[in-house]
């Protein structure tokens, strides 16, 4: 099952869908080649007159063939509202017209040529608070105080929304991608924004950190909170775990995660092994006692995502594995005392063929074993800084959307700093 649908479980912060009067999801062809439109009718309630409505858009754009392409327009003749864009720049406006041909525009920053898959919302409040434009979740918004000052009555005389194109010729038409438009009849507050966008974005834009299976990784250096002992000194119960997909196994292994090296003392490894396609935990203690064991199954044969979770309890010194919410495997071999390490790799290990050809997406170390509702909430799609019974002790959300990947930036997350080489964000 694709993670995006995972992301769609019913969740406070993650609506299973907007509450929007008009909707058209990503099951729907909406893909333009600048010589197709997509029409609609009966939209006229949700944008007549100066109406308050909140548009969210999902878009991704190609090459375009006009200068001035319409993603998005409602209406005929003079009054009307759309989203259009400046082809050279990626820069994209939200206008709205009267019937007297008087027009408002609120713009929006460059977005890129062509443009990438970008999650935009358009705000018009409908009274003198003007209108708002937000690109993505991170908080980058565009104000027009002015966008409904000496805007008469917007009569919108037909009501047919258009995608691609300003009418059904089309003029003006946009070549790329347009994954779904949602319009509600109210306008949304800021919060109600950003949550809806972050819903969005991972929904359809983000898939998390791309590995290349010969030179990427991430590194986190030393630091108190990748140590698994308690105030005590000892051990203590945790749990460890994210999302991973699979491009190939064509390499000895798969590293996903490796916590001070494979067969130190001590160390923590997760990885595929290609000689039979299972996935295998490794775990040494620093008395050099070790464990290895593998999933009953092969998910080194899919490239669907996967959860993966290790649990250890210290009571009983018993390590699980889960895959998708299953325990998979399980060992009371080693007594993980004094579980301290010097720093920790995602994608890599210091084994030859170690590269990961796949994707890594929310990791997180929980100190205590997850209980089966919380397994369950992380693999419908919860995020790991959501679980109920609280947050985890260090989390990498791996969003390529918001955090800055290229090269060996370091990156900050939460107490940690990720440094990432060869790292490339992953889009869907």
């Amino acid at each position: 099952m694709a993670l995006a649908s995972f992301l769609q479980a019913t969740d406070a912060k993650r609506p299973p869908k907007l509450d929007a009067t008009f909707r058209w999801n990503r099951e729907d062809s909406m893909t333009f080649d600048g010589g197709d439109v997509m029409s609609s009718a009966d939209f006229a309630s949700i944008v007549t007159g100066k109406k308050a409505c909140t548009i969210y858009m999902v878009v991704e754009g190609g090459t375009q063939s006009d200068a001035w392409p319409v993603l998005w327009a409602v209406g005929s003749g003079s009054a009307k509202m759309q989203v259009y864009c400046q082809a050279a720049t990626g820069t994209m406006y939200f206008q709205q017209k009267d019937d007297e041909g008087d027009a408002k525009t609120i713009a929006i920053s460059a977005l890129g040529d062509p443009i990438p898959k970008t999650v935009i919302a358009l705000v018009n409040y409908g009274d003198a608070t003007g209108a708002k434009a937000f690109v993505n979740d991170t908080g980058t918004s565009y104000s027009e105080a002015t966008f409904n000052s000496g805007i008469d009555d917007v009569t919108i005389g037909s009501g047919t929304m258009f995608l691609a194109g300003v009418n059904s010729t089309p003029s003006t038409p946009f070549v790329g991608e347009i994954p779904g438009i949602w319009a509600c009849d109210v306008a949304h507050t800021d919060a109600e924004v950003e949550r809806n966008m972050e819903w969005l974005r991972d929904t359809y834009c983000v898939d998390g950190w791309g590995y290349d299976g010969s030179s990427s990784y991430s590194t986190i250096s030393d630091h108190a909170d990748l140590d698994f002992d308690d105030a005590a000194g000892d051990c203590g119960d945790w749990s460890i775990g994210g999302w991973v997909k699979l491009e190939e196994l064509t390499l000895t292994y798969g590293w996903l995660l490796s916590i001070g090296n494979y067969n130190a003392t001590p160390s923590l490894n997760v990885f595929f092994k290609s000689a039979d396609n299972k996935l295998y935990l490794q775990g040494e203690s620093n008395d050099a006692t070790s464990t290895e064991i593998s999933s009953s199954s092969t998910p080194g044969t899919s490239t669907g995502w996967a959860h993966v979770l290790v649990t250890y309890t210290t009571a009983t010194t018993t390590l699980k594995l889960y895959i998708d919410g299953v325990e998979v495997a399980s060992d009371a071999a080693v007594d993980f005392d004094e579980f301290q390490f010097t720093g920790m790799y995602f994608g890599d290990s210091d084994q030859v063929d170690a590269e990961l050809n796949g994707t890594l997406r929310d990791w997180g170390k929980w100190d205590r074993v997850l209980g089966a509702a919380e397994i369950t909430e992380l693999v419908a799609g919860g995020y790991a800084a959501d679980t109920t019974g609280g947050a985890p002790t260090w989390n990498v959300r791996m969003e390529a959307a918001d955090e800055n990947i290229g090269g060996s930036t370091p990156v900050g997350v939460g107490s940690l700093s990720v440094t990432n080489t060869n790292v490339t964000g992953v889009y869907k």
